[in-house]
């Protein structure tokens, strides 16, 4: 074993099974339950058919929507709102403009100021599933978010932490703070 690389190799699976044999066991993963989502950047909502109503699935969507906006005072929502490609497509642009303005509503409901929300509406030519003409597919009538302005000044949100689990390898989640340290 003269090669210095087949050494340093032989060295470090030594030290490894040397450092594996000296664990007792390995601590147990948390279970995904006991913690919330991780504060996303990104969320997508559906609407029903043929209108502006956001479906009761998504309403819970856009209410974390506006508390991660207003988690900092330059935060603002922009998206996009589509159509799925029944009827022509001007209707299907009239309406996504509505759904548009109905989330800028809500929104509005929800704390978020307005200057704060802006939405492109291509109607039904950005389709998440392909369909043909005539086919009302539930995905495409959708609208999908993004979130800016978030510093490093607003992280983590008010009222979270950052806590590190150990399993096989050590992970950062966020946390509430009401969430006793495990």
């Amino acid at each position: 074993m003269s090669d210095p690389p087949a050494r340093l190799h032989w060295l470090m699976t030594a030290l490894s099974t040397l450092a594996l044999a000296a664990c007792d066991t390995v601590p147990p993963c948390p279970s995904s339950p006991a913690y919330p989502p991780a504060v996303a950047n990104s969320w997508i909502i559906f609407f029903e058919p043929g209108n502006a109503r956001i479906t009761a699935q998504s309403a819970r969507t856009l209410q974390n929507l506006a508390r991660v906006v207003n988690m900092s005072t330059d935060g603002r929502a922009h998206a996009m709102t589509h159509a799925d490609r029944v009827g022509d497509e001007a209707a299907n642009y009239i309406l996504s403009r509505r759904r548009g303005e109905a989330i800028r509503d809500a929104l509005v409901a929800l704390g978020v100021p307005a200057n704060r929300y802006s939405f492109l509406p291509p109607g039904d030519s950005l389709p998440l599933v392909p369909t043909r003409p005539g086919v009302a597919e539930p995905q495409n009538r959708r609208a999908e978010f993004v979130v800016t302005g978030m510093s490093r000044q607003d992280w983590p949100p008010k009222g979270y932490r950052v806590e590190e689990i150990q399993c096989v390898t050590t992970e950062r989640m966020l946390v509430p703070v009401s969430t006793p340290p495990r």
